[in-house]
């Protein structure tokens, strides 16, 4: 297993065929393989779950036929299966019916369990993904997680060739225009923009300060975007495994989204360069205006 496979979780459900087709679509514009993964209870029906990951399997081969596909049953937790099992994927994919926002928690715990623990990147697909958005929006924030949030955002918008959104939040309580708040996003997207110049140069990137609550923003400037990438913690003091933005925006799915950690990155070494203010260090010395 490695960064070039992508996994998708697969149970039969109209979400799942969902995240098949956008895996497989993923895949054949990255060049990445795909690796489709059924997790079978205590009781397992060798011939119905063989033809639940065969059927997944046509789908994936009808959506991108030059893709290498392979097909593994597995067993126990479903969501602690793919954690534990695949770490070093390059993505986890699993379908998700979505909500509206703020209607409450009917999505259900697996996928938020998911995005917890995983050391991969998880991306969660609603059961509806429009055929015309584009774009790649990432929420910046200044905790490892958000700075690795960024890293993949501008993976994601190299290999496959989208404009990439980098947007900053200024919440109510600091959203003074012209104040603080927004002196401190405009530094912040300035300092993401070299960092993207330096890591893909080739990448159209625009920047945006959006005001409100974190998650509402987001979920609004994500709205027509075919990926979200937020960051699992804000480094906010919670100490719950996921941020309450990264939580609150699987709740209420608009678009395709990923969450992502900071842990491979710190175990391959490739943690961000960072200043202790928060910035990015200051030897990424390419410029570009906040647009």
């Amino acid at each position: 297993m490695d960064e070039n496979t992508i996994v998708v979780g697969v149970d039969g459900s109209q979400p799942s065929h969902m995240a098949v087709r956008w895996a497989a679509n993923r895949a054949e514009r990255q060049g990445a393989r795909l690796l489709l993964v059924h997790v079978v209870g205590d009781t397992p029906s060798r011939d119905s779950d063989d033809e639940l990951v065969q059927a997944a399997r046509r789908i994936a081969e009808i959506a991108a036929p030059s893709v290498a596909v392979s097909t593994q049953l597995v067993s126990g937790d479903p969501m602690w299966s793919l954690a534990d099992g695949y770490p070093d994927a390059g993505a986890i994919v699993v379908g998700s019916h979505k909500t509206g926002f703020l209607r409450g928690s009917s999505f259900g715990s697996g996928s938020l369990q998911l995005a917890s623990v995983s050391t991969a990147p998880v991306i969660v697909i609603p059961s509806t993904v429009s055929p015309t958005s584009s774009g790649i929006v990432v929420g910046l924030d200044d905790s490892p997680d958000g700075r690795a949030a960024l890293d993949l955002a501008v993976r994601f918008a190299d290999v496959e060739q989208q404009t990439l959104t980098v947007a900053r939040c200024v919440p109510p309580s600091t959203g003074r225009r012209g104040g603080d708040g927004e002196a401190l996003a405009i530094a912040a997207l300035s300092a993401a923009r070299r960092r993207v110049s330096v890591l893909a140069p080739g990448v159209q990137v625009r920047s945006r300060i959006v005001h409100g609550l974190p998650a509402q923003a987001l979920i609004r400037a994500s709205a027509r975007s075919s990926l979200l990438v937020v960051g699992r913690s804000q480094g906010t003091g919670d100490p719950s495994p996921m941020g309450r933005v990264a939580h609150d925006v699987l709740l209420n799915l608009v678009a395709p989204t990923a969450v992502v950690g900071a842990s491979r990155a710190r175990a391959a070494g490739r943690a961000p360069d960072v200043a202790t203010d928060g910035t990015f260090d200051s030897a990424v010395n390419a410029s570009g205006p906040v647009q």
